[in-house]
C-alpha cells in the first residue's frame, strides 16, 4: 500500500451486527491493484459464503473497478452467483 516493497497490513472492526461474518479461516478480503491501469488504485472487496468468495459488490460496482468484468457478463443475471476469481 505505501510502495516500500515490503507486506501491508490493513485491519478493521466491522462489527458483530455487519451482514458479512468473517473468521480468521475465511477472512473479509480486501485487494488495492490498479485493474483498470488508469494510476489508480482500484479497491474490490471480497467475503466468503460456503467457502467460496465472492464479490461484495454487484456487478456495477465491481465492473467500474475492473471494467474487462463486462466482456465477461452480459447483464447482471449472467454474473449472479459469480465467485470473485471468477470475476477476474
Amino acid at each position: 500500500m505505501d510502495g516500500d516493497g515490503d507486506v501491508d497490513l490493513m485491519a478493521g472492526n466491522l462489527g458483530n451486527n455487519y451482514k458479512y461474518k468473517a473468521s480468521k479461516d475465511e477472512p473479509f478480503k480486501i485487494y488495492a491493484k490498479d485493474f483498470d491501469q488508469n494510476g489508480q488504485p482500484d479497491i474490490p472487496f471480497g467475503y466468503y459464503n460456503d467457502h467460496e468468495l465472492y464479490p461484495v459488490r454487484g456487478l456495477q460496482h465491481f465492473s467500474e473497478q475492473i471494467p474487462d468484468i463486462k466482456k465477461k457478463f452480459d447483464g447482471h443475471n449472467a454474473s449472479a452467483g459469480a465467485t470473485f476469481y471468477g470475476c477476474l
